[in-house]
């Protein structure tokens, strides 16, 4: 199986997602919640691009990745762990402060558990009716439509960075040793690489 097909395939997908979504964005009548939902899924896309080039790479076995194709958890928390502990030394992709790849998935969907229910709630809030604890949730009166708009669009637009980079130097054989990403307290994120 080709990994780098199979990440570019999940990058077209991410695409035509965003795609729709704003186009409903766009439409005085279309439904907003519903392209936030679509958001959500493009945003579980690009990240099942970065693992599919994990695997390209050989930083990670095809078994490591396994889940990402049926389950929606790998895909919600890698940005939060990109975010927060990517780093490469020597060559070696380091998540956690270990090897990538050393640290079964489940190990991090467990830590970032809380994240992940919060994310997937969200999710289904933009498309079902419900009963709530007084009323009926309706999809189309999700709170803070427009923040939620930004912050998704603001992960995307840095995984997609992320991912960019990373083919980029997968093309041209770079190790990519000294590449640091981190997410700041003011929530700005930043890939730093030093070219040697």
């Amino acid at each position: 199986m080709d990994y780098s097909k199979g990440a570019e395939h999940c990058l077209n997908n991410h695409l035509r997602l965003i795609t729709s979504a704003n186009f409903i964005f766009n439409d005085e009548d279309g439904t907003d919640s519903f392209g936030l939902y679509l958001y959500y899924i493009a945003f579980e896309e690009i990240s099942k691009a970065i693992f599919c080039l994990f695997v390209e790479k050989k930083w990670v076995s095809v078994d490591f990745i396994k889940t990402i194709f049926e389950d929606h958890k790998p895909k919600v928390l890698l940005y939060d762990e990109i975010f927060q502990s990517f780093k490469i030394k020597k060559g070696i992709p380091y998540l956690d402060n270990k090897p990538l790849g050393e640290i079964p998935l489940e190990d991090f969907i467990k830590k970032h558990k809380t994240h992940i229910r919060l994310h997937r709630n969200e999710l289904t809030d933009f498309v079902y009716v419900r009963p709530d604890e007084t009323d009926w949730h309706l999809p189309h009166n999700t709170n803070d439509l427009e923040i939620k708009k930004r912050r998704i669009n603001s992960k995307i637009n840095d995984l997609g960075n992320f991912y960019h980079l990373l083919k980029k130097q997968i093309k041209e054989n770079n190790t990519l040793d000294g590449l640091t990403v981190y997410s700041s307290l003011d929530g700005q994120s930043t890939i730093q690489w030093d070219e040697i």
